[in-house]
């Protein structure tokens, strides 16, 4: 199994090891193959071989193509002929398209490599987040407060997975974050929309969230939105019902039964 760098479209060859014979038949030996792209950041496939670049189409990571021929006779019209001819390729959308193939060969392979397992995984992870919603261009709201206000809306800029790690990596602002499942991503966005209940929530709440503020009779939920997760919180129980204090750092905030009380700084 070889791995092989083609632009930025980083793609895994899921077969054995072989020795590849002449110039032609090197492009020759990936007939029939399946590839998945793993780094969809830069990638460009051509409708028919004619330079025109699929239109509408969105290429993403975990995307798999068969390769069905190699289109020698384009190379004289193709401006990259110095660098290979064309390779047509079945997308698993049933689009039928081309890409140039001078970086399928061995030289251009990288240090390290996914086998076919691994793959099929990162692929399967792609096809959960897209069902999951998290997908580019997707809005997100943060669900604390942390990293930005709780409630901030951002949108998604990237979305892939490592071949290394296996971990979701999810672009906003321009800065990657990791996440190692699904689940942890919900943990701490509301995916596309938020929930019905919070759209009920007061103004006074709201503008108390966007300052990191609390005021007597917050929900937890509410001050959790505000303030972030609390480093402790410390429970006990009795005939008047639940009490809590909520820690963040020097300053305490007190509910009973799940809303606050008072607080202090």
């Amino acid at each position: 199994m070889f791995k092989h760098f083609f632009a930025s479209i980083t793609i895994t060859i899921l077969c054995g090891s072989t020795t590849l014979g002449a110039y032609n038949d090197e492009y020759k030996y990936f007939i029939g193959r399946k590839f998945w792209v793993i780094d969809a950041s830069s990638v460009t496939f051509y409708e028919n071989c004619t330079l025109i670049p699929l239109i509408g189409l969105h290429i993403k990571q975990g995307t798999s193509f068969v390769v069905k021929g190699v289109k020698e006779d384009e190379l004289s019209k193709n401006p990259y002929a110095s660098y290979g001819p064309e390779l047509k390729v079945v997308l698993d959308t049933g689009q039928e398209a081309c890409f140039n193939a001078a970086r399928m060969v061995p030289e251009y392979k990288q240090t390290w490599y996914t086998d076919k397992d691994i793959t099929i995984e990162i692929g399967e992870s792609i096809r959960k987040l897209d069902a999951s919603g998290i997908v580019k261009g997707a809005s997100v709201w943060h669900k604390y407060n942390g990293l930005k206000p709780g409630l901030t809306k951002q949108i998604i800029e990237a979305v892939n997975v490592s071949v290394i790690n296996k971990k979701i990596i999810i672009t906003l602002d321009s800065k990657e974050m990791e996440f190692k499942t699904i689940d942890e991503v919900k943990d701490d966005y509301y995916i596309g929309d938020l929930p019905k209940h919070i759209k009920k929530w007061s103004k006074k709440t709201l503008s108390a969230i966007a300052e990191g503020s609390v005021f007597i009779g917050m929900t937890r939920d509410q001050v959790f939105t505000s303030l972030g997760r609390p480093f402790s919180n410390n429970k006990s129980t009795g005939k008047w019902g639940l009490h809590e204090q909520l820690v963040y750092g020097s300053s305490y905030v007190y509910l009973e039964n799940g809303k606050v009380t008072s607080f202090q700084h």
